[in-house]
């Protein structure tokens, strides 16, 4: 694998066209998660990382005594790469009347809704569900972790977000610098906690480079996810409840980006095309294509908060 780059530095390398620069910076854009997001370039659809449990253990050994060896703790995790792409094609009798922007702006169109197809199976990818796809933050979770990365609610139907157990899944995340992945009805619950005098001291504000203002908890950003046309339903309040089944909560993922912890996967850089004008056909076309995929470092470099239902924050 190579060493971690985000869309906004991969959008800077001279070897790709102006027109993929573009959109790979478009894309780095659209959503909060491409801004913090590290990518690695994979040699193949499927990859693999090995991790050790340690649980292994080691002996003592007497003077004069040769070593015995010890228990073996290594395992390993498997990912997946899909490829996300979409067609461009405008009519040339369009761009005549309305000029060359027209075939950018169709394109940049396409550019958001692969943007858009991507920060959706970030969190909800499922392959069982659509083989083409990859599988996200749920999926994995769900199926693939220990069962202490999944926090769950008790009360049937779920429960409001609780700080404390909050907390404890920030705890079962072992590395530093992780950030809070959540919707944004989610974010405004700390923000009105935030005028509770009970938890004001944790909730702080900062701003990123573009100048969008970051709610923080206890110093730890926070990301909302985000859908198309800035609807909020990646992570509504429909998840069904850990205890009840009653489709009226949500989540919220605890993660530590990076190469050792939840990173982006793909074969190359994002590429997008012009074929110009096609011979014997009435359309300019183009297309956009990416294989890009999620993977994981080590199981503990995320958990989840899930039950948390549509009320205010408790202590």
């Amino acid at each position: 694998m190579s060493s971690p780059i985000t869309l906004f530095e991969q959008a800077k390398w001279d070897r790709l066209s102006a027109l993929s620069q573009a959109a790979n910076l478009a894309v780095a854009k659209s959503a909060m998660i491409f801004g913090i997001l590290p990518f690695v370039t994979v040699d193949d659809f499927t990859f693999e990382e090995s991790y050790s449990t340690e649980e292994g253990y080691s002996t003592f050994r007497a003077l004069n005594e040769e070593l015995t060896a010890g228990t073996e703790d290594s395992r390993n995790m498997n990912f997946s790469a899909a490829i996300l792409g979409d067609q461009i094609k405008i009519d040339r009798q369009i761009q005549k009347v309305k000029g060359a922007g027209a075939f950018a702006k169709k394109m940049n169109e396409k550019i958001f809704g692969l943007s858009a197809t991507y920060n959706e199976s970030f969190i909800k990818g499922d392959q069982l569900a659509n083989p083409k796809s990859f599988n996200g933050l749920q999926t994995i979770v769900e199926r693939y972790l220990p069962a202490s990365q999944q926090l769950n609610g008790s009360t049937s139907g779920g429960d409001p977000l609780s700080l404390a157990l909050l907390d404890a899944a920030i705890d079962e995340v072992r590395a530093q610098g992780v950030v809070l992945l959540m919707s944004k009805a989610m974010a405004r619950k700390f923000t009105q906690a935030g005028r509770n005098s009970a938890v004001a001291g944790y909730v702080t504000y900062t701003t990123d480079s573009f100048g969008r203002r970051i709610t923080r908890y206890n110093d730890i950003p926070i990301v909302t996810i985000g859908g198309r046309f800035n609807r909020d339903d990646i992570l509504p309040f429909t998840e069904a409840a850990p205890v009840g089944g009653q489709l009226q909560t949500s989540s919220i993922y605890i993660a530590k980006m990076g190469a050792e912890g939840v990173y982006g996967a793909q074969t190359g850089p994002m590429e997008a095309h012009d074929y110009g004008n096609i011979p014997g056909s009435v359309f300019r076309e183009g297309d956009i294509e990416w294989v890009a995929g999620l993977g994981l470092g080590h199981p503990l470099s995320v958990a989840r908060v899930r039950g948390i239902t549509d009320a205010a924050i408790v202590q």
